[in-house]
């Protein structure tokens, strides 16, 4: 959402530029559909792989302030995590519900996915 802000920030400044209230009005519209463009590009890069895995890491969970036991599921082909399938320190381990940081703290540290599914549930 935040790339649809700056570009409605962007094509308001520009358009404003005009000197006219519509330049101004259709610049922020232009913006801000460019944006929702790149947000909606983003997110299609990171869920659109086709060979999934679910690994098992011990990560830190900072709200809690505790180390976890978690089930991330992730994409071989893109290499990245997007998604918290368990986690030890909640009272449901398979209902998570937080914001899942620790999702991005892996992606961030270059912790990448190394196995397909089917070997990853049999080990």
């Amino acid at each position: 959402m935040g790339a649809s802000l700056i570009g409605f920030a962007i094509g308001l400044a520009v358009g404003a530029s005009t000197g006219t209230e519509f330049g101004a009005f259709a610049g922020a519209m232009l913006g801000m559909t460019l944006g929702f463009a790149v947000y909606g590009l983003a997110w299609l890069r990171a869920h659109s792989g086709d060979e999934p895995t679910v690994e098992r890491h011990s990560v830190m969970c900072t709200p809690f302030g505790h180390a976890a036991e978690c089930e991330f599921e992730g994409d071989l082909g893109l290499r990245r995590w997007h998604d918290v399938k368990s986690c030890s320190l909640l009272d449901d381990p398979n209902h998570v519900d937080c914001d899942k940081g620790c999702v991005r703290q892996l992606n961030l540290a270059r912790v990448r996915p190394t196995r397909p599914a089917s070997a990853a549930r049999t080990t």
